[in-house]
C-alpha cells in the first residue's frame, strides 16, 4: 500500500496536537483515544466521536491530518497482518509538492510562527532546507524504489519526502521528536 498525502494545518490550536500525532516516531503514543478511533473509521458514530475528541468540528487541516494519521496506522497494522504473506505496507508523506492541485488549493499555508496567520506558498518554500518544492516525479521515484527489491525489508513505516521541512518544524518546536 503506497499512499500519498501531506499535513497542512490551518490553525495552531487543536491542529498542533494533530500535527504532533502524525509526526511522532514509531512507538510514541500521543493520544490512545484518537488512535483507537482512527483504527475503525467506518464504525457507527465515528464522526461524532471525532468531534468530541477534537473539542469541536475539526477544520480542514485537522481533518487532513487525522486522515493521514489513519493511513499511517493502517500501514503499520497491515505490515503486521500481511507481512507473513510477504506483502509490505508503507505510507508516504510528501511535503510541499509542486502540482496543479497544490497551487490551487494550497496557495496560502499556515505560517507556523504562532500567529495563526497564513502566508503565500512561495514564502513557505523558504522554510524548506532544500529551498524548493518537491516534484511529482520525485514522489514517483520514491514509490518506484519502495516497489523494488532494493526496498524489500521496508515495511510498516511512513516515508517522509519533504526536503527537510519536518526537521525545521522539529527545530522550532512545532512538532516533537
Amino acid at each position: 500500500m503506497l499512499v500519498d498525502g501531506a499535513a497542512p494545518v490551518a490553525h495552531l490550536e487543536k491542529t498542533d496536537e494533530v500535527l504532533r500525532a502524525i509526526s511522532r516516531l514509531p512507538g510514541e503514543e500521543v493520544d490512545p483515544e484518537v488512535d483507537a478511533l482512527l483504527d475503525d473509521p467506518l464504525r457507527p458514530g465515528f464522526l461524532d466521536e471525532l468531534v468530541e475528541i477534537h473539542g469541536g468540528v475539526p477544520d480542514f487541516g485537522s481533518c487532513y491530518a487525522y486522515a493521514k494519521l489513519g493511513v499511517i496506522r493502517l500501514a503499520e497494522k497491515r505490515a503486521i497482518s500481511w507481512g507473513p504473506k510477504e506483502v509490505r505496507a508503507v505510507a508516504i508523506t510528501p511535503g510541499m509538492i509542486d502540482s496543479s492541485i497544490a497551487r490551487h488549493d494550497g496557495a496560502r499555508l499556515p505560517a507556523h510562527d504562532g500567529s495563526g496567520a497564513e502566508i503565500p506558498r512561495n514564502e513557505k518554500v523558504r522554510e524548506i532546507p532544500l529551498a524548493r518544492q518537491g516534484s511529482v516525479l520525485e514522489i514517483t521515484g520514491v514509490i518506484e524504489f519502495l516497489a523494488s527489491d532494493a526496498a524489500a525489508f521496508i515495511n510498516g513505516t511512513d516515508i517522509v519526502v519533504d526536503g527537510g521541512h519536518r526537521a525545521v518544524w522539529r527545530s522550532r518546536g512545532i512538532i516533537e521528536r
